[in-house]
């Protein structure tokens, strides 16, 4: 008889369709990160939000928590947490909430994702650090991260901190002479080991 096995984007693992995701020995995010241009925050309150783009929410005071970003992969009021868009489009409402974003962060594609929605940002104004938030999921001495870069004239090195862990994790850039540089493009892989 033959083995059946399918995989499919949420993670999931079957053999034969019992699942066994449960099994495995570690969540896993894999993601293509796009990155162009330096340090840009931006803001708005009406209008699409763009696939990829990680978006943090901030509030009006005293105002009531009115707002639906969940057909955009964002939270429903009174929920309040950051997000990476799932499509581009207009959200539900808006409503009292603002989205911050910056067109310096990556954007993201993610192709894997066991593990949670990580949200990418600069980590300051200066070229080439990465944040990658994901409260909690980061434990200490069972996370491995590979990054992988298409570069051009002399290529780039990848450097990955972990010193944020259980909450982020740093993807720094460097050219080959040791400078910090932005315009990333790189394929990132994070397991968490159970």
């Amino acid at each position: 008889m033959p083995l059946n096995v399918d995989k499919i984007s949420t993670g999931s693992l079957s053999v034969n369709g019992t699942d066994i995701t449960g099994n495995a020995p570690y969540k896993v995010y894999t993601a293509l990160l796009t990155q162009s241009g330096g340090d840009n925050p931006q803001t708005q309150t009406s209008g699409v939000v763009q696939v990829g783009v990680s978006y943090i929410i901030s509030l009006v005071l005293g105002a009531e928590p009115d707002w639906d970003f969940s057909n955009v992969g964002g939270p429903i009021a009174p929920d309040n947490f950051d997000f990476v868009a799932t499509s581009s489009d207009v959200p539900n409402i808006y409503g009292s909430a603002t989205l911050n974003y910056n067109t310096g962060a990556p954007v993201v594609t993610v192709l894997e994702n066991t593990l949670g929605d990580i949200v990418w940002s600069r980590d300051g104004a200066g070229a080439g650090i990465y944040k990658g938030t994901l409260s909690n999921s980061f434990t200490s001495d069972k996370t491995i991260l590979f990054a992988t870069g298409n570069a051009g004239g002399d290529g780039w090195v990848f450097f990955i901190d972990t010193s944020g862990v259980p909450n982020y994790i740093h993807l720094i850039q460097y050219d080959s002479i040791g400078q910090l540089i932005d315009n990333c493009q790189c394929q990132i892989e994070i397991r968490v080991y159970n």
